[in-house]
């Protein structure tokens, strides 16, 4: 009786774990097909580090585009070149560099939101020198 009892339960671990694979193939296989189909959807993004989709940020449009960045309490008012404001805390809000063919042009910073809420943003420089004198109280 215990024999039969044995080969049950190695008989369910088998298919648990031949469910669990199939599983875990099938959800990668997804993922990487949506990858390419991004990447293919996106012609005038080129692949950048990792093999990610990277915009032209020269050519991302006056709604991105940052003309002045005040610090008030705790955060940032900016304001846009199609006139919006933006007001972001400070916390959520990330000052990075990039100085490739396709970041943004010198004296022009690109705002980029992220987060799954888009809650949080990214104001992108062409140059490090540019990240304080761009900055007012």
């Amino acid at each position: 009786m215990s024999f039969v009892r044995r080969r049950s339960v190695h008989r369910r671990s088998f298919l648990v774990t031949t469910v669990g694979l199939v599983g875990a193939l099938s959800v990668a296989r997804r993922a990487q097909a949506s990858e390419l189909a991004a990447t293919r959807s996106q012609p005038e993004a080129s692949l950048g580090q990792r093999g990610a989709p990277s915009l032209n940020l020269k050519t991302i449009g006056p709604m991105h585009e940052v003309v002045s960045i005040r610090s008030s309490n705790n955060g940032y008012r900016l304001t846009m070149a199609s006139g919006a404001t933006v007001s972001l805390s400070e916390f959520n809000l990330h000052f990075k560099t990039d100085s490739s063919e396709r970041g943004p042009v010198k004296g022009r910073p690109v705002l980029l939101r992220t987060g799954m809420q888009g809650d949080r943003a990214t104001i992108i420089f062409s140059d490090p020198s540019e990240i304080g004198p761009a900055i007012s109280m």
